[in-house]
């Protein structure tokens, strides 16, 4: 029988309907490191935000590690590949509550809201905060993967003009000009905001310095919600300093947790999230479809079928 374990918290109606959907497979459940070592020995698959070598070692049966992420840049890729291990992950579940945050960072920049919640804790009433629109705006999306294409729908809906960077640069609905990654210049350029979604890859790793934001037109902002290693931070500080960047919204840093000696918290004019953008009270549940799907399909021996596999050649 396949023994799969959970390495996080499943709500009760979701692992109940697994199980009930798949009587084939042994579940489990497990929420702490310690718990874990118990069954990761039997453990065929691991459906899990985090795995680590010391978890590999002591699971001699694992085939295959469901990731509850979008990105898997965080887990040990290169030794998955080399036990012959299969990785998936969820791509796709995060497209509604990450789209809304990345409309609501430019909502936000473009009331200067990050100057009003000062002003707030300084108990100031300043009534010239400059405060905008982003209807008639441009934003560059940088990846058009499912995240990508849903911010582009609700950008357009609220009057935006969409452009953005995809690595192979096909038409996506509701985006006017599309260019490859060695475009990312001329996209900054025509971009009032920037929304970074990339992955991290070899090829993305600070792909986003002083170039690009000296691009950026007078009051262009810059908003990462995609991976902190894709950005020079130090001279995405220096844009902010400067003006050259008018303001900024940050949840993923090259670091994290972010260190308090780091110089981003001192920047008046960044907001830093400490990585909640994909927190979502239903995650289990916007997951499960994914999980269940692939499930299915390993047991069945059609892998082809599978979601979100990960393939070397692009690094996701």
């Amino acid at each position: 029988m396949t023994k799969l374990v959970f390495f996080h918290s499943v709500p009760d109606d979701v692992f109940e309907e697994m199980q009930a959907e798949f009587p084939e497979v042994s579940m489990d459940q497990r929420t702490t490191r310690q718990s874990l070592q118990e069954v990761l020995p039997q453990a065929e698959v691991l459906v899990t935000f985090k795995c680590d070598q010391s978890m590999l070692d002591q699971a001699p049966a694992l085939k295959w590690v469901q990731a509850l992420s979008t990105g898997v840049d965080t887990l040990p890729v290169q030794d998955l590949q080399d036990r012959g291990v299969m990785l998936t992950s969820t791509t796709g579940m995060h497209a509604g509550h990450m789209s809304e945050l990345a409309i609501m960072a430019m909502l936000m920049l473009a009331r200067n809201m990050h100057q009003v919640l000062r002003n707030q804790g300084l108990k100031v009433w300043d009534r010239d905060v400059a405060q905008d629109e982003i209807a008639g705006k441009t934003v560059g999306i940088l990846g058009l993967g499912s995240i990508g294409r849903e911010v582009a729908r609700k950008a357009s809906c609220l009057g935006m003009q969409v452009v953005g960077v995809k690595k192979h640069p096909e038409p996506v609905d509701n985006v006017s000009r599309l260019y490859a990654l060695d475009g990312l210049d001329e996209v900054f350029a025509h971009s009032d905001y920037i929304i970074n979604l990339l992955p991290l890859t070899e090829e993305t790793r600070e792909c986003i310095g002083a170039s690009q934001f000296g691009a950026m037109p007078a009051g262009g902002c810059f908003v990462n919600l995609g991976r902190g290693g894709s950005v020079d931070e130090k001279a995405l500080i220096q844009a902010l300093e400067r003006g050259t960047v008018r303001a900024a919204v940050c949840d993923v840093f090259s670091q994290e947790p972010l260190p308090a000696d780091s110089p981003l918290w001192g920047v008046d004019n960044l907001i830093v999230m400490p990585h909640i953008g994909g927190q979502n009270p239903n995650y289990m549940r916007k997951a499960a479809p994914i999980i269940r799907h692939n499930l299915r399909a390993y047991l069945d021996g059609r892998l082809e079928q599978m979601q979100n596999v990960y393939r070397p050649d692009r690094g996701y």
